[in-house]
């Protein structure tokens, strides 16, 4: 087992306290030792396993050190350059936020949007609430249509920042320029609120530039191929002919109807948004493929394709007018990004929840 710590205090000659104790290489064996034990109830008496520790200070390099140490311990099994970054602190906020920000839906009921920081944590998540009653409310309150990963966070960030053609590369590759070149030192509950609702109306687009297969969504473009990258495109392009004045906040409080087409997989629910959204991916795409031709997918990795879209691309005035009405006004983000809750606010608007109409909601947890 290979593990990082912050620091390891030792006391005539055994290891007395280790904190920030970070397994880098070895999940499947620690995995093992605790099947053994709690599981098949083995003893563990007679078996040693051999750890090395790697002492870190912890400084604004931290997180960085610990990604290259896990990436030269991880040579044997193939594992995604995004899990390397998982201890990163700009990612530990994102979950932090998630968890203690939700929405309150049309029923009265708080809804999580759940950030997967690690690969497959949504499930294990779940399955560690215990009885089948407490999974299925668990459920209830995190529905996995509004699971979110590292990818998308980088994704939605490039966009967002009017770098499609960043966001249009391989997965992976946009999540590790992002995560190299992010300045960003804190997040704000207004800057998560706007990185979760941008989020929710790109999945929504997504849906609507549809796929060759689907029913309900049939792809709206000459080519599904480019479907992805095509939302990518729309979704800046909205963001750029907008000035960033969405109120990406209200799509984040469930408005809009956006959360609810996401949700409902039954049958097909639009959004408010709809209309806008069809038009400027039609639109995105008409103009990648003047550009791309029968490369159109590669193209769009090219910052030259964007400069060609965005210089290209031609909305029509009632779409435009459309737009206006779910923007904010400059003084109104200035105000939003003057007023960020605090945490007690947060932590008091909770406890008033729970403590509401005799304490309802306390009980039934």
């Amino acid at each position: 087992i290979s593990a990082t710590a912050s620091s390891v205090k030792f006391q005539n000659e055994k290891i007395t306290e280790i904190n920030d104790f970070q397994i880098v290489n070895g999940g499947q064996t620690t995995a093992s030792i605790h099947y053994a034990r709690t599981k098949d109830k083995s003893s563990l008496q007679n078996v040693f396993v051999q750890v090395k520790i790697t002492s870190l200070r912890k400084d604004e390099n931290y997180s960085k050190i610990v990604s290259s140490i896990a990436k030269a311990a991880n040579t044997q099994t193939a594992i995604r350059t995004s899990d390397f970054y998982t201890n990163d602190p700009f990612l530990i906020e994102i979950e932090r936020l998630s968890d203690k920000t939700p929405f309150i839906d049309k029923k009265g009921n708080y809804v999580y949007y759940y950030f997967e920081r690690m690969t497959g944590q949504y499930l294990v998540t779940k399955n560690n609430c215990g009885t089948e009653k407490a999974i299925k409310m668990w459920e209830s309150s995190h529905p996995k249509e509004f699971v979110y990963g590292k990818i998308d966070i980088a994704r939605w960030y490039n966009c967002l920042n009017l770098e499609p053609h960043i966001s249009a590369l391989s997965a992976e590759k946009q999540f590790t320029i992002f995560m190299d070149n992010n300045t960003q030192k804190g997040l704000n509950i207004n800057d998560f609120k706007d990185i979760i609702g941008f989020g929710l109306l790109f999945k929504r687009a997504r849906k609507i530039c549809g796929t060759k297969t689907s029913r309900d969504y049939p792809s709206i473009i000459g080519d599904s191929s480019v479907g992805m990258a095509t939302t990518i495109y729309a979704m800046s392009y909205l963001q750029f002919i907008s000035d960033g004045l969405i109120d990406y906040h209200a799509i984040f409080n469930s408005y809009y109807n956006v959360s609810t087409s996401l949700i409902n997989s039954t049958k097909r629910v639009d959004s408010e948004f709809d209309q806008i959204l069809e038009h400027i991916i039609i639109s995105c795409w008409d103009q990648i493929a003047k550009f791309g031709g029968t490369s159109a997918q590669e193209q769009t990795k090219d910052k030259k394709c964007w400069d060609f879209v965005k210089s290209n691309v031609k909305i029509k005035k009632e779409v435009v007018d459309l737009i206006e009405k779910f923007k904010l006004t400059k003084n109104e983000l200035e105000i939003r990004k003057m007023a960020n809750l605090s945490d007690e606010e947060i932590y008091f608007d909770s406890i008033e929840y729970l403590l509401k109409d005799f304490a309802k909601n306390l009980n039934i947890l």
